[in-house]
């Protein structure tokens, strides 16, 4: 499946019940990869769980990403801004980053293992 999607626009990688929001830099065509920006990781709640349950981890001031892009789906603005709202109160300090780090490193892991059983998602 072809997906256009243009840079700077917020995309997520789903694995499990956990999203990653990430705002797209740049495309690297030739490479089938996408240069993303994380922004925020959301735990997806059980069906007929409350959305007030959402885990959030501020990402903003993590490194930055190169994925595939045929892992990504563009965000729903109406999603994306009420997860934007939530994140400003989650205002994670620069200097405070290192839970933030954690979550994302563990979070990239999983999905690589789980890559790793899946040769197509990195377009092989």
């Amino acid at each position: 499946m072809f997906k256009q999607q243009s840079p700077y626009q917020i995309v997520y990688l789903e694995h499990e019940r956990c999203r990653l929001y990430a705002e797209e830099i740049e495309v690297i065509s030739d490479r089938q990869m996408s240069w993303v920006r994380p922004v925020v990781l959301a735990t997806i709640p059980e069906p007929g769980e409350s959305t007030q349950k959402d885990k959030l981890v501020d990402l903003r001031f993590t490194a930055d990403l190169i994925w595939p892009e045929s892992s990504f789906q563009p965000a729903l603005d109406t999603e994306v801004i009420g997860l934007l709202m939530q994140l400003e109160d989650l205002y994670t300090p620069p200097d405070n980053l290192q839970n933030a780090r954690q979550e994302l490193r563990c979070f990239i892991d999983r999905v690589w293992q789980s890559c790793q059983l899946q040769p197509s998602l990195t377009g092989d």
